[in-house]
């Protein structure tokens, strides 16, 4: 009954992604789409500036089917890694500046919490970047307006008021996203 209970849950599970992938497709083709049949039908003109439009929406689209590739690798557990020494407080502090202008836009106010003397991560520093920046990205997306995201990277266990690591044994590190938004029902 268990198992039973797992493979529904996984089924639905599949389903919702392949439904929320079509989506996520749909939108930029639509685009690219209106935009092209614009241009056919004389309503845009041909210039430079609508390609641009057109171009650039099918570079998300060139993503989004990259993200799916690497799912599929990543649930076959063919997803390479290639860990090194990372400096995490960097790359949290980088991701979260780039979000900087767009939180602003959005009327959200964005801080970052990086604690002091990080030791280096042992870490894949693309794979690392892209879960801080899709955890950033869904966080400004779904906090309303006048609300907060704080990010921040920390050693994992107890940290002393100077912000040092102060016990003993394997250092483990946490990288935080916390928003003001809905939030993910305890369910999900």
């Amino acid at each position: 009954n268990d198992m039973a209970g797992d493979l529904e849950r996984s089924e639905t599970l599949r389903r919702n992604m392949v439904a929320d992938i079509a989506h996520e497709l749909r939108t930029p083709l639509s685009v690219v789409q209106g935009n092209l049949r614009a241009i056919l039908d004389d309503v845009y003109p041909l210039n430079k500036e609508e390609i641009a439009v057109v171009y650039d929406e099918t570079q998300v689209l060139n993503r989004l089917i990259g993200d799916l590739r690497e799912l599929a690798q990543a649930e076959a557990g063919q997803l390479s890694l290639s860990p090194r020494p990372l400096d995490l407080g960097a790359l949290v502090a980088g991701e979260a500046a780039r979000f900087a202008e767009a939180a602003q836009a959005a009327g959200l106010a964005l801080t970052v919490d990086v604690a002091r003397n990080l030791p280096p991560a042992l870490a894949d520093p693309d794979r690392t970047r892209q879960v801080v920046h899709n955890l950033l990205s869904n966080a400004l997306r779904y906090t309303p307006e006048g609300g907060s995201v704080h990010v921040g990277a920390a050693l994992d266990g107890q940290v002393e008021a100077t912000g040092v690591y102060s016990a003993g044994g394997p250092v483990g590190l946490r990288v935080s996203v916390a928003e003001s938004g809905v939030g993910i029902a305890a369910a999900d």
